[in-house]
């Protein structure tokens, strides 16, 4: 293989590892914000640091991603290659801490593909080792070339890798991941489900009342670990309509301890639970038949569209199949990101 394909092939791979990782953090941006949560509490990094995980997962991801697309696109190569350097190191010795410390029995695991997979701290380790001794050869291949050359970079593409990967933590951020990994997603049967447990006011677990509320009538769970506040019930003020009309069933389900002021029927689960079914403090779960089949952020979700039950109905059904738009438009975005790239590097040089 001659210089130039090994060029490419390191900065190819290495683009693509980015790329998973990235992406998989990046799509549960609440998930991977807890994850730094736990790092910043370990390492005793509190205030500023642990005050504003999502805003440090964002970031941590976008520049995952804007990386991982500046390697496979061949775009600043030399100082793509330094900065994939640099970023491994810094994983290593992280993961180095976790793997060979007694910090690694307090975080569980690393994080590095989100909720996807989880591996050993070990084996994190190993492969970031791995990865590094990559990214070093990398650098070696693209040792000639100018770190900020004159020529073939392309405005246009490095605009668009950037935007690109913006876009996909802050989206997640604002409308819940489209693609979930947890336990919860859309299309799970809640009924029979082994860690879905909900209580009374009373902490009796009445988890098929729950389930049986709603009958044949769509169930809205106001789902939230926090205190509602008089602007949220305002956002939900569509769903008490609805169900004073008989048209939905609609109830509370919080955090012991919380929300005790409000008449609605209210439900208790822990922390991890309400974690792991909706990836924001505030939401709204629609469930039929004790299946989950929509999921909205409080903040973001359509009241303004949700006029009656069957409308209701409707959204909750293409809600359902959010995951196959999103795979469509990150298809669609990387295509033509392939597409501006080509372009540019056709234009002649000014």
């Amino acid at each position: 293989m001659n210089e130039r394909g090994k060029t490419i092939y390191h900065s190819l791979f290495l683009g693509i590892i980015f790329l998973i990782s990235g992406w998989f953090k990046g799509v549960d941006p609440y998930g991977t914000s807890l994850q730094m949560e736990e790092y910043f509490r370990v390492w005793g990094m509190d205030g500023v640091w642990s005050k504003y995980t999502m805003v440090w997962a964002i970031l941590l991801c976008t520049g995952e991603l804007f990386l991982g697309l500046l390697l496979v696109f061949g775009i600043f190569r030399k100082l793509a290659a330094w900065a994939a350097c640099l970023l491994m190191a810094f994983f290593t010795v992280v993961t180095s801490n976790l793997a060979f410390t007694a910090a690694g029995t307090a975080i569980q695991d690393c994080g590095c593909f989100g909720e996807a997979f989880k591996i050993s701290h070990e084996a994190t380790f190993f492969k970031n080792i791995l990865l590094l001794v990559l990214a070093i050869g990398n650098i070696l291949a693209v040792r000639h070339e100018k770190l900020f050359p004159k020529h073939g970079v392309g405005k246009w593409t490095v605009l668009a890798c950037l935007i690109f990967a913006t876009a996909i933590p802050v989206h997640s951020a604002l409308f819940l991941p489209p693609v979930d990994f947890l336990p919860y997603n859309r299309g799970t049967n809640l009924d029979g489900h082994p860690d879905f447990a909900v209580f009374n006011r009373q902490y009796e677990e009445v988890t098929d009342s729950l389930l049986n509320l709603s009958g044949s009538k769509s169930l809205a769970i106001i789902t939230t670990r926090k205190e509602l506040m008089a602007e949220d019930w305002k956002k939900l003020k569509t769903f008490s309509t609805l169900a004073k009309q008989g048209d939905i069933a609609l109830c509370l389900m919080s955090l012991p301890e919380q929300n005790k002021r409000n008449t609605m029927e209210t439900y208790y689960a822990d922390e991890v639970t309400l974690k792991s079914i909706l990836r924001n403090e505030k939401g709204v779960l629609i469930v039929e038949n004790s299946i989950i089949r929509a999921k909205w952020n409080l903040n973001t979700y359509p009241a303004k569209l949700i006029r009656h039950a069957t409308r209701l109905k409707q959204l909750a059904a293409w809600n359902s199949w959010v995951a196959y738009r999103y795979g469509f438009c990150l298809l669609t975005g990387f295509l033509l990101i392939g597409w501006i790239r080509k372009k540019e590097k056709q234009a002649p040089q000014g």
